[in-house]
């Protein structure tokens, strides 16, 4: 518990923030699901492409049914797919591990 606390008591650290923006958070009927793979701080930032291989998972999950997203690659928006049914819809997306390393 001790180590926890100490833990709690580092600096504070800039970080950087990936989400989800959908265009619109409730459709007409027949209306395309359209929605933005963003990184950026602050909730401003860079739109990501559709790219299969940098994706472990990209699903729609809704009326007790999964539905894997499609696309080509190079897609911007990352996500535009027709809904099978009206209610709560939620995505999910996982990214394949991505290494960085620095030099200095």
């Amino acid at each position: 518990m001790i180590a926890f606390v100490a833990c709690m008591a580092g600096a504070p650290v800039i970080g950087h923030e990936f989400w989800i923006e959908p265009s619109t958070y409730t459709l007409d009927d027949g209306t395309p699901l359209t929605a933005q793979l963003k990184n950026g701080e602050n909730f401003v930032g860079s739109n990501y492409s559709y790219i299969d291989s940098r994706f472990t998972r990209f699903d729609l999950i809704g009326n007790g049914q999964t539905m894997p997203v499609s696309g080509r690659n190079g897609d911007l928006p990352a996500l535009v797919t027709l809904l099978p049914g009206t209610g709560l819809w939620t995505i999910v997306h996982e990214t394949t591990p991505n290494r960085l390393t620095y030099t200095e």
